[in-house]
């Protein structure tokens, strides 16, 4: 929290600075009532706004959470799904891709649907096929979020 408190004084969630990665999804599950997620690590992943390849998808249309009088700039829900889906699909590490299609699917459930249609048709033809193998796969890996995975390639 220390952290955070540091960035909000310094006004770097004012310049662009994104809280993302397990924080991030923690304040989604707080304040948002995202699908609960027991792993976690310890570590507090920022973004700043100098983007590499998929991460410019987390810059575009950021919210605002207040913790602890703290505003914390963070990924739309919808953006942040969407990319763990894409990120999911590119993991050569079986644990990690697994770590972020839990996220993603568990983040599915606080988007606006309408949103999230639109953010997806506005992919790149490649990431789009990217996330919807990554939901065809889901169903065999994660049979307990099916009602979520069910919903989501309904919703796309």
């Amino acid at each position: 929290m220390q952290i955070l408190k540091v960035f909000a004084d310094n006004n770097l969630f004012d310049e662009g600075v994104e809280l993302i990665g397990n924080r991030c999804f923690q304040l989604y599950q707080k304040h948002l009532g995202a699908k609960s997620f027991p792993l976690r690590t310890q570590d507090v992943d920022f973004l700043i706004p100098n983007p590499l390849r998929f991460v410019r998808l987390l810059l575009d249309n950021p919210i605002t959470i207040v913790e602890g009088g703290i505003k914390i700039r963070v990924p739309n829900p919808a953006n942040f799904c969407l990319h763990k889906l894409i990120i999911a699909s590119r993991r050569i590490k079986t644990d990690k891709s697994m770590k972020d299609l839990q996220q993603g699917i568990c983040a599915s459930v606080i988007v606006n649907r309408q949103e999230i249609k639109r953010l997806f048709d506005s992919l790149p033809k490649r990431w789009r096929g990217a996330i919807l193998r990554m939901l065809e796969k889901s169903k065999s890996e994660l049979p307990l979020f099916n009602d979520e995975i069910e919903e989501l390639g309904l919703t796309l």
